[in-house]
C-alpha cells in the first residue's frame, strides 16, 4: 500500500524482508573487519523502490559484534544508584555505571537497568544469536540495511539497538549522518565510528531530546517490549523532521504452515501460543507485527508501505533461496527458543524449566520436512 504524501510532512515505511539468495555455508562469528565490506554505495536496488539506497554489502559469513563478557551476579543484586535510576524521570544511565552487572535467572543473565522491563537475555550467546538474525535481514534485503527512500539523513535513531551491529552498517552506509543507538543493555562495541554513539535508554519513557530532531527512525525486533505502543509511535513522529522516515519490522511469534504440517498440539503450535498468552501476562504483546500498520497511520503518519514476508524454518523449500534462508532460520529457532521463552514461561506462566532435556518434540525442530513459517 502506498499513498501520495503532501510535501513536507511525515513518512513511514514498513520493512517487511522479502526472500533473496543467501550464499554462506557456515557461520563465522568474529568481530567486524575491514575486509568484509564493499563499498556501500553499490547496493542493490528493488523493483518497488525508486532511488539510489546506499547499503552495506556482506561477504560470506555472518559477522557477529560482541559486547563486554557478562558476569554472574545473584538475581537480586541492585545497588543504591541503579535503583534510583528506575524513576521515569530518570532515562538514561552512564556507560560506566554498575549496570554491567547482569541479573542470573536460569543461567541466562538479562539487562540490570529497567530490570525486568525486557524478556530476552544480553548474554554472550543472545548477542551471537542477534549477529545470526542481522545476517538474516540483510541477506533478505540484498545486503541492504533499509528500505526507506532517505537521502542525506543528518540524524538518526535506532531504537533497541542491542549490539548495534545495524547502527554500525548504518553509520558506515551514511558516515554525515550522526547515529543514535539507544538499548537497555550496555553491549555495543566500544570501536565504533566517530557518526556513532551509544546510550543506555529507556524508550518508553518520555523523550528528551529536541523535537523534529531526526531525519530517520529505525526499529526492528521490539515485539514484547512495548506496552504502549501508540505512545512509542506519537514520540517517533513528534521527534522527526517534516519528511522523515520510521522503519519498523517484526516477526510473528506463532509458525504457521501452509500444508497443514504444524498441528495443533505440535511443539511448534503450543510454543507459539504460549508465548502470545505469556506476552500478555507481561503486559507487552508479542504480535505487534499484526497491528503496528494502523496504530502507525493513526500516529499521524503518511504514505504507509507495507510488505509481508515469511521465513521458511528449514531447508524444506524447492527454491534454492528459501531453502538457503531457511537453513539460517533454523539455527535461529534452534540457538534462540531458550532465550525467548525462559523468562516468559517462569515468570509469567508458571512454567518449569526442563530445557534441555524432557522437553517433549524437540527433536522436531530439526526435521526439515516440518514446513513452518514465520511471518514478517
Amino acid at each position: 500500500m502506498s499513498f501520495r504524501q503532501p510535501p513536507m510532512q511525515k513518512q513511514q515505511l514498513i520493512v517487511q524482508p522479502p526472500p533473496t539468495e543467501l550464499e554462506p555455508k557456515r557461520i563465522a562469528c568474529r568481530p567486524l573487519q575491514d575486509d568484509d565490506r564493499r563499498d556501500p554505495k553499490m547496493g542493490a536496488t528493488d523493483g518497488k523502490q525508486t532511488g539510489k539506497k546506499p547499503a552495506k554489502q556482506m561477504l560470506g559469513g555472518v559477522t557477529v559484534w560482541l559486547g563486554p563478557p557478562v558476569e554472574s551476579v545473584e538475581p537480586s543484586w541492585m545497588d543504591q544508584e541503579y535503583a534510583e535510576a528506575s524513576d521515569d524521570s530518570f532515562s538514561r544511565m552512564s556507560i560506566g555505571s554498575k549496570i554491567h552487572h547482569y541479573p542470573l535467572e536460569n543461567g541466562r543473565t538479562y539487562h540490570a537497568y529497567r530490570d525486568g522491563q525486557y524478556w530476552a537475555p544480553n548474554d554472550r550467546p543472545a548477542q551471537e544469536l542477534e549477529g545470526i538474525s542481522h545476517h538474516a535481514f540483510l541477506r533478505t534485503l540484498n545486503d541492504r540495511i533499509l528500505l526507506a527512500p532517505i537521502h542525506n539523513p543528518r540524524r538518526a535513531l535506532d531504537i533497541g539497538c542491542g549490539t548495534g551491529t545495524w547502527a554500525l552498517d548504518f553509520a558506515e552506509a551514511y558516515p554525515s549522518t550522526e547515529i543514535k543507538g539507544i538499548d537497555l543493555s550496555p553491549i555495543q562495541p566500544k570501536n565504533k565510528p566517530p557518526n556513532l554513539s551509544f546510550e543506555i535508554d529507556d524508550c518508553c519513557s518520555d523523550w528528551v531530546y529536541e523535537k523534529e530532531s531526526f531525519d530517520y527512525i529505525h526499529i526492528r525486533q521490539m515485539y514484547g517490549s512495548v506496552a504502549d505502543w501508540p505512545k512509542l509511535y506519537k514520540e517517533c513522529y513528534d521527534h522527526l523532521a517534516p519528511g522523515g522516515y520510521i522503519e519498523q519490522a517484526e516477526l510473528n511469534p506463532v509458525p504457521k504452515s501452509d500444508d497443514g504440517s504444524i498441528r495443533p498440539g505440535d511443539p511448534f503450535d503450543v510454543c507459539g501460543k504460549l508465548a502470545i498468552s505469556a506476552g500478555n501476562a507481561f503486559g507487552k504483546s508479542l504480535t505487534i507485527e499484526e497491528t503496528m500498520e494502523d496504530d502507525i497511520r493513526k500516529a499521524g503518519f503518511t504514505d504507509v508501505v507495507r510488505r509481508k514476508f515469511k521465513w521458511p524454518i528449514g531447508a524444506w523449500s524447492n527454491d534454492q533461496r528459501l531453502k538457503e534462508l531457511g537453513r539460517w532460520i533454523h539455527i535461529i529457532w534452534i540457538r534462540g527458543l531458550e532465550g525467548w521463552t525462559l523468562r516468559f514461561f517462569t515468570k509469567h506462566m508458571g512454567v518449569r524449566y526442563l530445557w534441555p532435556k524432557d522437553v517433549p518434540g524437540r527433536e522436531r525442530l530439526g526435521i526439515p520436512k516440518l514446513t513452518g513459517t514465520v511471518d514478517l
